[in-house]
């Protein structure tokens, strides 16, 4: 984890460097695929390869839809870990790196002469000028992703492989392409009593209610392509059969 200071200092050193920060586009037609890391993926790479918008990759899916002959038009990461590098180190010329300005400085390092936009990750905690506009959402890249999206004009996004669990292999490939992907504790869950349990991690249940939440914010807007756990929590219908037991009024409240 990087602390305030660590990030503010990361900010300062991205706004030193005078790269082009993400501009509000026009509304546009076609849709946006955004690609997280999620096992599901390798059942998508058809559809990917015949995709007729744009694809996004978030971290290490890059590296791996650059092995399946995707070559994505934009990368997307917010982490501000020095190990963030380790997931740029192959920028192909058609892609634009789109790279939080709390990020590490080696990774803007690791872009010297790519095609890279900067944008500044919303925070309580660290500040941008006045006239610097901020990309929310959520706790992750996937979850900041889709708003960028917004801002550059799609208004048809669907994000792929955020399983939000693990099948026995973390990824779509085969490791995390650096430790820190894999030193969370792992923890089973279930979404019913008796349902089946998925293993996961807390940042990654984080990332599913938000998720869930987004699709009805965006309106139609967004739409997910993925297994795992985030696929069963958005399959899993309301239940109305849960008993809610309401305290009734005391009327001797009343009569006093």
């Amino acid at each position: 984890m990087v602390e305030k200071d660590g990030r503010e200092q990361n900010r300062d050193s991205c706004m030193a460097r005078g790269l082009p920060t993400v501009q509000k586009l026009p509304k546009r037609e076609g849709r946006l695929a955004i690609v997280a890391s999620g096992p599901s993926v390798r059942g998508y790479l058809d559809e990917l390869r015949n995709w007729t918008g744009e694809v996004w990759a978030i971290n290490g899916a890059y590296d791996y839809l650059l092995e399946q002959g995707i070559v994505p038009h934009g990368f997307f990461a917010i982490d501000p870990l020095p190990e963030l590098a380790e997931y740029v180190q192959h920028p192909h010329e058609q892609t634009t790196f789109y790279i939080a300005s709390t990020s590490d400085p080696s990774v803007f390092d690791a872009l010297k002469g790519a095609k890279v936009e900067t944008f500044h990750p919303y925070s309580e905690d660290v500040k941008y000028p006045n006239d610097l506009g901020t990309i929310g959402g959520g706790t992750t890249s996937v979850t900041r992703a889709p708003y960028l999206g917004l801002l550059q004009g799609w208004r048809d996004i669907i994000l792929y492989g955020v399983d939000s669990s693990y099948d026995g292999q973390e990824y779509c490939y085969k490791w995390g392409r650096y430790s820190t992907d894999i030193a969370q504790p792992k923890i089973w869950v279930d979404l019913h009593d008796g349902g089946e349990k998925f293993e996961t991690e807390v940042g990654l249940l984080k990332q599913v209610s938000q998720v869930g939440a987004f699709l009805h914010i965006f309106q139609g807007m967004l739409k997910v392509r993925c297994g795992g756990l985030m696929a069963a929590f958005l399959e899993q219908p309301a239940r109305d059969d849960i008993p809610i037991e309401i305290e009734k009024k005391d009327d001797r409240a009343d009569a006093a």
